[in-house]
C-alpha cells in the first residue's frame, strides 16, 4: 500500500530536507506514528509538506520518502496557484499513492492536494477545528485587555487578535471544503465527531488516538522527585492556550504559597526584551508581558524555550502540578503526555478534554473562565500530596490502557483499509 502523508509541519527527516537543526515538541505524534511504518515492506510512505524552496526536494530512506514542495510555508500557501497545483500533479505521477492521509485542516496545501488527486481515496486526521478555534479565540479577554494588547507589529501588519479570530473564521470555510473532498475523518472523541458531522453530514467518522512518543512512557511521576510548588503548563503562544488565565490564577496561588514557580515550555521570555524586540512582538506577547508586570509575577516564572520530547517528559515527571488552561482543545497531546507520565493534572473542561480527564478521578477540572477555581485546585494539590499521587497514578493507568504504539498502529492501518474498501465499494 502506497500512502501519501500531507503534514502541516516538518518533522523527523523533513527537518533535514529543510536544513533545520534539532528537534522540538511540535509534531512528536507524527514521529511516533511514522515509526510503525518504517521498515515495513507492506507499505511505502511519502511524507510531504510545503516550504520556502525553489525546487521539489526529496530524501528517500528505505520505504519512506520525504518530500518538500515549493509554495512557501503553510500559512502563506496559495492553494489556487497553478504552479502549486502542478507540484501535486508531480507527486501523484511519481509516487502514485493508493491513499492520501492529510494531517489537519488548518492550512490549504492539503486542500490543493485533494483537489488535484480527487480520484485517490483520502482521510483527514482532525488536529484542530478552525470553526471552534474562531469561536473561542478571544479566550475571555475583555475589551480593555484587547485594546491594551495592540502592538506596533500588529498595527503594521494589520494582524491584531480580533483580526486573527476573523481569519480563523474565514479559513473554516475551506476546512469544510477539505472535508467534502474527502468524506473520511479520523477523530479522537465524540466532541470532534459531532463538529465534523455538523460541518459535513456525509463524513464517515473513524476513531483513533494519536501515538505518543516512548519518552513519556519511560517516565513516572513520584512524590519523592517532585519540585515542591512547581507548575508546568502547555506551550502558550496565542490566546486559546490560556496563559493569561493561568497567570491570574498564579497570582492567587502565590499568596498562599509564595515559593510557587510556573514553567512554560515552547516560549522565550517576553521580559527584558530590547526596544527593537518590542517593535516586533505580537499583541498577545505584549499583553502577557504587561500582565506579568501588573501581577508582580516575574520572579515566579521560568520560560523554558523549545523543548525536546525527552525534556518535556523530564519536566512532567518532576512538576508538582501540570495545568492546561486552554479555552478550547480537541485532544491536547501535551495533557495526554502529562497524564501518561502520571503528573497530577488540572485542566479546563473544554472541547474533548472531559471525555478522558474525569474530575476527581484522574485529574481536576474547571470552567475555563473560572481562574479562581484553577488556583484553588492547584493549591489543593500542593497541600494534599497523597491526593495528588492518587490522581496522577489513575491518570497514568487510564491513559496507558490501549494506547501502546502497536495498538494505535493497528487501528490506523485498519482505518486505511476501511477507507480503501469504501472507495472500492
Amino acid at each position: 500500500m502506497k500512502i501519501l502523508w500531507i503534514t502541516n509541519i516538518p518533522f523527523g527527516k523533513l527537518m533535514t530536507v529543510m536544513g533545520l537543526p534539532g528537534e522540538n515538541t511540535i509534531g512528536s505524534w507524527l514521529n511516533s506514528s511514522l515509526a510503525g511504518f518504517i521498515g515495513n515492506s507492506d507499505f511505502e510512505v511519502m511524507v510531504a509538506t510545503v516550504g520556502r524552496t525553489d525546487t521539489v526536494k526529496l530524501l528517500k530512506e528505505g520505504n519512506v520518502t520525504y518530500c518538500l514542495l515549493p509554495g512557501g510555508f503553510p500559512g502563506e500557501y496559495r492553494h489556487l496557484d497553478g504552479k502549486n497545483l502542478r507540484h501535486w500533479e508531480y507527486v501523484q505521477a511519481t509516487f502514485q499513492p493508493d491513499l492520501i492521509h492529510v494531517w489537519g485542516t488548518e492550512f490549504t496545501h492539503g486542500y490543493a492536494a485533494l483537489r488535484v488527486m480527487r480520484d485517490v481515496p483520502s482521510v483527514i486526521y482532525i488536529q484542530g477545528l478552525l470553526e471552534a478555534i474562531a469561536r473561542y479565540y478571544l479566550s475571555g479577554m475583555s475589551r480593555t485587555e484587547l485594546r491594551g494588547s495592540l502592538s506596533f507589529r500588529d498595527v503594521l501588519k494589520r494582524d491584531w487578535i480580533t483580526r486573527e479570530q476573523k481569519t480563523f473564521a474565514r479559513r473554516s470555510g475551506l476546512e469544510a471544503e477539505i472535508m467534502r473532498l474527502s468524506n473520511h475523518v479520523i477523530v479522537e472523541n465524540q466532541w470532534c465527531a459531532a463538529h465534523c458531522l455538523r460541518i459535513n453530514p456525509q463524513n464517515t467518522v473513524h476513531y483513533c488516538e494519536l501515538t505518543i512518543k516512548d519518552d513519556f512512557y519511560r517516565k513516572a511521576w513520584t512524590l519523592e522527585q517532585v519540585r515542591p510548588f512547581s507548575i508546568m503548563c502547555n506551550a502558550a503562544g496565542y490566546p486559546i492556550k490560556g496563559l493569561h488565565m493561568l497567570l491570574k490564577a498564579l497570582a492567587l496561588v502565590v499568596k498562599r504559597h509564595p515559593g510557587t514557580m510556573l514553567y512554560i515550555p515552547g516560549e522565550h521570555s517576553p521580559l527584558g526584551v530590547t526596544f527593537k524586540g518590542r517593535l516586533r512582538e505580537r499583541g498577545y506577547t505584549k499583553f502577557i508581558r504587561q500582565l506579568i508586570g501588573e501581577l508582580g509575577l516575574a520572579k515566579h516564572l521560568t520560560f523554558l524555550g523549545p523543548q525536546t520530547s525527552e525534556q518535556m517528559a523530564d519536566q512532567m515527571a518532576t512538576c508538582n502540578v501540570f495545568a492546561l488552561p486552554s479555552s478550547i482543545e480537541n485532544h491536547s497531546s501535551t495533557l495526554i503526555e502529562a497524564m501518561i507520565v502520571g503528573a497530577p493534572c488540572v485542566a479546563a473542561a473544554v472541547g474533548g478534554i472531559p471525555e478522558y480527564l474525569h474530575h476527581d478521578q484522574n485529574g481536576l477540572s474547571y470552567r475555563f473562565e473560572e481562574y479562581e477555581l484553577l488556583a484553588d485546585h492547584i493549591s489543593d494539590l500542593f497541600a494534599h500530596p497523597e491526593r495528588a499521587k492518587r490522581l496522577g497514578e489513575e491518570a497514568s493507568r487510564s491513559m496507558r490502557a490501549g494506547r501502546s504504539p502497536v495498538d494505535l498502529q493497528e487501528k490506523l492501518v485498519q482505518i486505511y483499509r476501511n477507507v480503501l474498501a469504501a472507495s472500492a465499494g
